[in-house]
Parts: structure tokens; sequence; C-alpha cells
């Protein structure tokens, strides 16, 4: 510390000095004209001056430095940068004030340049977390850090997404076997290399299919799981696997209808001739015509082994109004659910909803999901057809391009549902549960659907107190003038 004679007080004058030494901010006393007459070791220090400064004006030594001879209000502290003779810029904190006589002034001061050097550390680590979080939210696959009791501390919106989790917002800290039934195996240990994967269920009847590798951190119990939704790339080798199985199964069922058309052509020729020409009993003709429809009955059964075989083209795909193909179904139809005892009812949707899709198409998709649904449900239940628009969550659960906006036709029937075995070979040729069917209808429907750039998926009734199934087809919408007039 130095100092110069001053007419104050400074006695004990070694008390003084200990007191003024101690002192973590620096201490100027100047007088009017700004001539330092005491500096302790701290300002020296701040202020970066290495002579004698006592006697000197301030601004004389660091001329940027003046405000420092400013007066400050009561518990008001300012900032000044100041450049020192070596160039570099520092940045002090400081109260100045007068004493009552007006012969001195008293400024305290502190370097701020530690403090700001800690603002920009602070503010580095939150640009790093900021750019983490991006990338963790960008990441393609999904990421699940959980504690040792399975409750989630961090994921992503991939995971989310996987998941079919509304915001991170609604998961972090419970359990994700509570938000997410049938999710803990995600939790076992599983490398990469194992391939592990697991078909999740959801409420709304949809299963995804979801690869896993998960490893355990050596961190108070935590692990991470990564996630990567396997179902689209497992629904595409299924419809290669399908489509190669087609192709095998019609050629061969190709051949065999061709070579079985012409003799039950033939039988059925005969059966008619005798029936119109011989002179039978009531009995003998009673045989005789159930004869006949069983012979025609197999000349359908070919005749929709033909059908399926043949490759399902789209001829003229248009814009259709989704209302008129139900209302043709529904009038098509009734009859034949009159004679089930099974009522068919509509559920009409948006009445200016279009589709762009092959009206023959359409018919036989329909054709054969109702039909179906007939055969399947009891008598004096119901068969429910209808359409909808999705709404924005369910648009994007299931439909790939999110500027569309699908149209959602649905045939449901009251029966005992399919086998969850069964669910994952439903559309495939010759896979049936009735004791008389081909199991080649679904796959007809199947084949039309996709090849019009639609989906079809399989999902429970809509009331959960119902048994039943309902088939929904996801089909592309065309919005035009002539589509969107009143009928």
């Amino acid at each position: 510390m130095v100092f110069r004679d001053m007419e104050i007080p400074l006695t004990p004058e070694k008390f003084h000095r200990d007191i003024l030494e101690t002192m973590t901010s620096g201490v100027l006393v100047t007088d009017p004209s700004g001539a330092i007459l005491l500096a302790n070791t701290q300002a020296l220090k701040f202020l970066r001056l290495d002579q004698d400064p006592l006697g000197k004006r301030l601004v004389d030594l660091l001329p940027d430095a003046e405000a420092l001879l400013e007066s400050t209000g009561s518990g008001e502290q300012k900032r000044i940068n100041i450049q020192d003779k070596n160039g570099h810029l520092m940045m002090l904190g400081f109260t100045s004030t007068m004493t009552p006589d007006a012969r001195l002034r008293i400024t305290l001061f502190r370097d701020l340049g530690a403090v700001t050097e800690l603002m920009k550390m602070q503010m580095q680590i939150a640009q790093s977390e900021e750019r983490f979080r991006t990338i963790f939210n960008n990441m393609r696959s999904g990421v699940v850090l959980t504690d040792q009791k399975g409750s989630v501390k961090l994921i992503n919106k991939a995971a989310c997404r996987q998941l079919r989790i509304a915001s991170e917002q609604t998961i972090i800290g419970k359990r994700l076997v509570d938000v997410v039934p049938g999710s803990a195996p995600l939790l076992d240990d599983a490398s990469r290399e194992q391939n592990q994967h697991l078909v999740i269920t959801f409420e709304d009847g949809t299963r995804r299919i979801i690869g896993y590798t998960s490893l355990a951190l050596e961190i108070e119990g935590q692990r991470i799981t990564m996630l990567r939704d396997l179902t689209p790339i497992m629904e595409a080798e299924k419809k290669n696997r399908r489509a190669e199985q087609l192709a095998q199964v019609g050629l061969f069922t190709a051949k065999l209808s061709h070579e079985l058309k012409n003799p039950i052509a033939s039988i059925l020729a005969g059966l008619q001739s005798i029936e119109w020409t011989a002179d039978l009993s009531p009995d003998d003709r009673m045989v005789l015509e159930t004869v006949i429809g069983e012979a025609r009955s197999l000349s359908n059964i070919v005749d929709r082994m033909l059908c399926s075989a043949r490759p399902q083209e789209i001829i003229n795909p248009t814009s259709l109004k989704v209302s008129i193909i139900l209302k043709q179904c529904l009038q098509t139809h009734k009859a034949l659910g009159e004679k089930y005892g099974i009522t068919l009812h509509l559920v009409p949707g948006p009445p200016f909803a279009t589709i762009k899709a092959d009206a023959q198409a359409m018919r036989r998709i329909m054709t054969n999901l109702v039909q179906n649904a007939f055969e399947a449900s009891p008598t004096g239940s119901q068969v429910i057809v209808g359409w909808k628009m999705l709404d924005a969550a369910e648009k994007d659960k299931r439909w790939p391009n999110p500027n569309e906006n699908p149209v959602c036709i649905w045939v449901e029937d009251q029966g005992t549902g399919i086998p969850d075995e069964l669910l994952e070979r439903v559309f495939d040729p010759f896979v049936t549960t009735k004791s008389s069917g081909t199991g080649l209808g679904l796959s007809v429907v199947h084949d039309l659907v996709t090849s019009q750039g639609g989906i079809i998926d399989i999902l429970k009734p809509d009331n959960p107190n119902l048994p039943g199934t309902r088939f929904e087809l996801l089909m592309e919408s065309e919005s035009n003038i002539e589509a969107m007039r009143p009928e």
C-alpha cells in the first residue's frame, strides 16, 4: 500500500494499513484535482500500475479511468471498461463518494474480469447444452435414460414419437412401464449385435415393432436405451415376401384353376341339361338342384382363385366421393345382410371427402370386406361401415406423408375377432378362419389397397365392450372444386 501525507487521522497507522491491505476491493483516495493520495495493493493490481502513483493524476496514468472519479448514488455500483497501457481491457465495478468537507474522494472498486470469465464459461456451457439438446432431439433414433427404478430421466423426441408419448414432460420422473405397457424388455441388457426387437400394442390397437439396444451405465444405476421403429422396414420385407409368395401361388393357382374350370363347366352343363329334360321325381329334382348349386359354388371358387392369381392393376384412378361409394355399397349389400339376419349400418363422415382411387377396385374391396363381416357376425348383430378424416395425431402415427390428409374408411363386424396368432398373416394367401373360405379375399383386398398407395389396418372396434374386428382403409384424399360441391 502506498499513501501520501494527508490531513486526515490515520492513527493508529498500522491498524489502518492492515485493514486496507486485507480488503479484497481496490481503494483509491484522491484530492479534488484527481491526484492520488492513497492506493492499496489491490488498487495497484486491478489498475495494473507498476509504478508509484502517489501525487499523480489518475487520468494521466489511465485516461479511460476518469469515470472512477464520478460520484455514485448511495448503494449504487457502476461499471467501467478501462484500457491499460498495454492495451488490455479491464472491467471494473466501483462506487465513489466525496467526504463531507469535499476535500477527498474515496473510490472502492473491484475487477469484474474474473466474473466476466465465469459468465463466459457459463454462457459457453449453456450454448453447449443447447447444441446437445438440439442434436439430441433431432436424432432419428430414440434415446431413453432411466434410473435404477426404471424412471425416465431423459428422453428425446424420436423416442416419444416411437413410444406414442405426448411429450417428454408427461413422462419425466415416471416409470417407463407405467406409461408404456409392455415396454419392460426395453430395460434389459441388449447389445447391437443381438438385434433385439419388441412388438408393442398401443391403446388404439396399432402395433409397432421397436428395435432396441440397452446398456447399464456405471453412474448411479442408470441405463441408456436406444430405440428404432423397425415397423416400416419389417413391413417392407414382409411385403416383398408376400409378393414372392403371391407370384408363386398365382402361377400355381392359375394353372390349377384352368385345369379345373373346364371339367367343372362340363359337369355343370350336363347337370343343367338333365334338369331341363329329365322327368324327375320331386325328391330326385331336389337332389339334382343341390348338386347343381354345389357345382356353381365350386365354379365361383375357381373364378375367385383365378381373380386372385391375376395381377391387380388399377386401370382408372379418379376422384371418388366416399359418400357415394359407401351408399352404393349399402344399397348393394343390404339384401345380403337381411339374408344373414344382420343390419348393415352407415356412419357418415365429412360429406365432401374424396379419394383418388379406381372405382371398380373400391367396389371389390368393399364387397370383400362387407361379405367377410357378414360371415363373421352372429345373427341379430350389426355390420358398420363409415368414413372420417384423420386428426393430426392419428395422421402423424399412421400416414407416411405429413403434407397429405388421408380419408379413413372402415368396416366393423361384431364377430369373435381374429386370433392373435393370425394377425400377422391375415393378408397372406390361403390364411382364413372360415371352414369353407379360400383365404384369398383379404389377400386380394390388401393388394388392391396398397397398389393404390393406401394402407389397410386391423383394429379393435371403437366400443371396447364389443367383440369383433375393424378393418380401416387409409386412402389419399383429393380436394378439388368438383369434389367440394354439395351433393
